[in-house]
């Protein structure tokens, strides 16, 4: 029979439980009171999600994690990071999905050209924000914020209710890792 296992070693606030599951496929997740997921060697960063609550169905390849009052549910994966009341995770689809206001804070890579170091940029919204990953394609919607996080006389910024942006992967870098940059969009 599956037995729980104890990281033993952490602090009693962070203690840890993991299931062997053995020829067993979980159905249904569910876990409540304040919950951290971390996804070792996916994509090769360590991705963190944070949240209140986190409600997964494995057969359908979908996790919904909900925020609380004033606390956010986040995913953090390197330096970038999002965060909204409520995120919606399909991985079948290979899609995310913000209902609502949000934030995106992502670093552009420094590119040898026209960019020489890395870009901060910040994306604000009101009404919400959907990624998908086969299209390469985040759309942003209602209020819209992208922001260059500099020095305040080299601040960049565009506002808009609506804003598309079609991402590309960076020629000769595994697909696994998402590098990213914007093709040009508003000339950030």
């Amino acid at each position: 029979s599956p037995k729980p296992r104890t990281d033993t070693g952490a602090s009693p606030a962070s203690k840890t439980t993991s299931l062997a599951l053995g020829d067993f496929q979980a159905s249904h997740f569910q876990a409540t009171g304040g919950v951290r997921i971390e996804l070792e060697n996916y994509a090769k960063r360590l991705i963190i999600a944070t949240a209140s609550t986190f409600d997964a169905t494995p057969p359908t390849n979908k996790a919904v994690l909900n925020g609380a009052p004033n606390a956010p549910a986040r995913v953090a994966f390197g330096e970038d990071r999002l965060a909204g009341a409520k995120i919606l995770l399909d991985e079948g689809k290979q899609t995310f999905a913000i209902p609502g206001p949000g934030d995106f804070h992502l670093t552009l890579p420094a590119n040898g050209k026209d960019r020489k170091k890395p870009l901060p940029l910040e994306i604000t919204w009101a009404n919400g924000m959907t990624f998908n990953n086969d299209q390469l394609l985040a759309t942003f919607e209602g209020n819209v914020l992208a922001r260059v996080l500099q020095k305040e006389s080299d601040l960049s910024q565009l506002s808009a209710n609506v804003l598309r942006v079609k991402l590309r992967r960076v020629a000769g870098v595994a697909d696994a890792t998402v590098p990213v940059d914007l093709n040009g969009a508003a000339g950030l």
